[in-house]
């Protein structure tokens, strides 16, 4: 594991080959990526509901989190921050609406998701890993 995370407030966690980390503070969902780039990763990216539902058992604490989810560069073309494909969502009902140009993506304790135009959060940081575990 990266020495840095030895810095860390929390402890890693480990889901499937990727490891998470909660994101240092509330802040916006720029910084929040901002900040998953310097650990070697991107706002979390969720594939599937069983990971979606393991962020929330393990995250949801800290109340509504960002994840990596955004229409920054296209209105409505709704694509992961790391680059994934889309395989998977989850919207709250009526969502995405883009009331007041919401580029965002943030994730209620619920399990499903609301785009927003901003605010703070915190935010999942997920990063590929050799040796994780479940």
């Amino acid at each position: 594991m990266n020495p840095a995370f030895d810095r860390l407030r929390t402890t890693p966690l480990f889901y499937g080959s990727h490891l998470y980390l909660i994101t240092s503070g509330s802040i916006t969902w720029n910084a929040a990526e901002a900040e998953a780039l310097t650990w070697g990763g991107h706002l979390v990216t969720m594939n599937d509901l069983a990971e979606n539902t393991w962020v929330v058992q393990n995250f949801s604490g800290y109340g509504t989190l960002w994840i990596g989810f955004n229409d920054l560069a296209v209105e409505g073309n709704w694509v992961w921050a790391g680059g994934e494909p889309v395989t998977f969502t989850r919207w709250n009902g009526g969502e995405p609406n883009n009331s007041g140009n919401e580029d965002f993506a943030e994730l209620y304790t619920s399990g499903y998701w609301n785009d927003t135009s901003g605010g703070n959060h915190y935010g999942v940081h997920r990063a590929g890993c050799a040796g994780g575990s479940s």
